[in-house]
């Protein structure tokens, strides 16, 4: 299964690393024995990757579940509302109740047979990093965001009942346009507020989303939900 993680500004994947050529002119290497002369100590194994931390009881790592998943987990870094990577996501994973799980690989199946894939912005959140958005809005006298319902210190994403994503191309993984980024906060990003191939675009994520046990959130084109599942909320970093 392969697993494309993106973690960027929102709607861009990041490029590949690309490696350094090497020099010109290197000098042929001199044959050696295939094993280190007696009494010499092993050579040292290379650098690894840090290791994908596992989810907690619970929850499940989505990456496991859904075939060519993208992510681009903007509360990892700055790109999110707050400017500021949230308490919490020291690793962009992207983790669910298995009962998400196994609905939104039903949506990406489905999605699959029209050559388009998921982008995930956001999946389970803990519990602290909703506690930080609701301190931020108290230093930056955005009460309007709880009022309006942006912003909750209790959320489905502390269950791993909520998932904020979007449609892209399955074979290049870039979005599709759907007339507006995520996180924005204000009237344009309700479901139906765009207009053109957005606002169909739109109609087609809300369409196959629900025909899969999701309910959209109005306001947010992007969010959605298993309010009928049960699960408790979690405070579970991901980290080590």
């Amino acid at each position: 299964m392969r697993v494309w993680v993106a973690v960027a500004i929102v709607g861009a994947c990041t490029a590949d690393p690309v490696s350094t050529p090497a020099p010109e002119n290197e000098p042929t290497p001199r044959r050696v024995d295939s094993k280190p002369p007696a009494g010499l100590a092993k050579p040292p194994e290379p650098p690894q990757s840090p290791a994908r931390p596992k989810p907690p009881d619970g929850l499940v790592d989505l990456h496991d579940h859904v075939a060519d998943l993208r992510l681009s987990i903007g509360y990892a870094t700055p790109a999110n509302f707050t400017g500021a990577p949230l308490p919490g996501y020291e690793h962009a994973g992207a983790w669910a109740h298995p009962e998400l799980a196994t609905a939104l690989t039903e949506v990406d199946r489905e999605l699959a047979s029209s050559s388009l894939g998921l982008l995930v912005f956001d999946a389970y959140r803990p519990a602290r990093a909703s506690k930080a958005m609701v301190e931020w809005t108290r230093v930056h006298d955005r009460s309007d965001l709880l009022k309006d319902g942006y912003i909750s210190a209790r959320s489905q994403h502390n269950r791993g009942l909520a998932i904020d994503l979007t449609l892209v191309d399955r074979k290049s993984g870039k979005p599709i346009d759907m007339g507006g980024a995520w996180d924005t906060f204000d009237r344009s990003s309700t479901t139906f507020a765009a207009k053109g191939e957005a606002l169909a675009n739109r109609k087609r994520l809300r369409t196959v989303m629900t025909a899969h046990r999701f309910v959209p959130h109005e306001g947010e084109w992007w969010h959605f939900s298993l309010p009928h599942a049960s699960a408790a909320p979690l405070d579970a970093p991901y980290g080590p």
